[in-house]
């Protein structure tokens, strides 16, 4: 960073770890970036949004066919976890519980995150489900089996609510 004197607008010393030099005639300043932060800080902005308009133009492109693919990644995923949860329980496995219950609560908040529904049912139901996850997972931890099978049909019905609100959503 270099000192800017505002009134002649000249470059006084470079300031190094935030602090300017000791020698600095104190008056009023303002601090700059260097040209190579600028050039630095503007490659970082083009290419994020190289990338952002990329990322937006695949989506487009894949269309219907390929959200509704995408959702059944999704689901297949989730079930599959749910059904090692469910096993788990059966059988009091604490470790089969919590990691599998961590991996649906990773998995649910990248799909919130890329599915962005609008849908105010969608997200309230997202919200408990991640809840019951959470509750699901600290139960597993206290080894409290009665605690992870209230949390499990917790998820449960938030999952059912939620495919309930998306099929009258496409109505």
């Amino acid at each position: 960073m270099c000192l800017v004197d505002r009134a002649s607008g000249r470059h006084r010393r470079t300031v190094r770890n935030g602090t300017p030099p000791a020698s600095f005639v104190s008056g009023p300043i303002r601090v700059v970036p260097n040209q190579g932060e600028r050039e630095t800080s503007m490659k970082a902005f083009f290419a994020t949004a190289v990338i952002a308009l990329c990322a937006l133009a695949a989506h487009r492109a894949w269309g219907q066919e390929g959200r509704e693919q995408d959702m059944n990644f999704w689901m297949k995923k989730k079930l599959e976890y749910s059904q090692a949860i469910l096993s788990g329980l059966a059988t009091a496995d604490f470790d089969a519980i919590g990691n599998n219950a961590e991996r649906m609560g990773r998995l649910s908040k990248l799909e919130k995150w890329v599915r962005r529904s609008d849908a105010e049912e969608y997200r309230a139901q997202s919200r408990v489900f991640l809840a019951a996850n959470k509750d699901l997972i600290l139960a597993a931890e206290r080894k409290n089996i009665d605690g992870a099978t209230l949390a499990f049909t917790q998820m449960t019905i938030s999952c059912v609510n939620c495919h309930k609100a998306l099929r009258d959503e496409k109505k």
